[in-house]
C-alpha cells in the first residue's frame, strides 16, 4: 500500500478515479461494470482500479462474476471527514459574496 500523503492525494485528485469512487458509495462493483459505466477499455480500467487499491482506499475481491472492489474504511472516514470540513467551510465563508466571515 501506498502511505504517502502526497501520492493518495495525487491519485484522488484525478477526475477518472474521483468517478470510480463515487461509483463505490453504492456498493461494491465488478471492474467490468466500472469499465462499461465510464467508457474505459478494460485495460485501463484495472490500471485506474489498481492504483485506488495502492492508495489504501479500495479493495478488490473475487466474485462468481469477476474482481469486485470496494471502498475501504480508509476511503470512508476521509468522505465523511470532506463532507464535515465541506460544512465547516460553508459555514466560514459569506456564501453572497464569496468572503471569508469574521469569528
Amino acid at each position: 500500500m501506498n502511505d504517502s500523503p502526497d501520492d493518495i492525494l495525487e491519485t484522488l485528485f484525478d477526475p477518472t478515479k474521483t468517478e470510480i469512487l463515487k461509483m463505490l458509495q453504492d456498493g461494491p462493483m465488478t471492474s467490468i461494470r466500472i469499465a462499461t459505466e465510464l467508457s474505459l477499455t478494460d485495460p485501463d480500467a484495472v490500471e485506474e482500479l489498481q492504483a485506488l487499491v495502492q492508495a489504501g482506499v479500495i479493495k478488490e475481491f473475487e466474485t462468481p462474476n469477476g474482481v469486485a472492489f470496494e471502498l475501504t474504511i480508509k476511503a470512508s472516514v476521509a468522505q465523511m471527514l470532506d463532507e464535515a470540513l465541506g460544512e465547516r467551510v460553508k459555514d466560514d465563508l459569506d456564501i453572497e459574496t464569496g468572503e471569508q466571515t469574521e469569528d
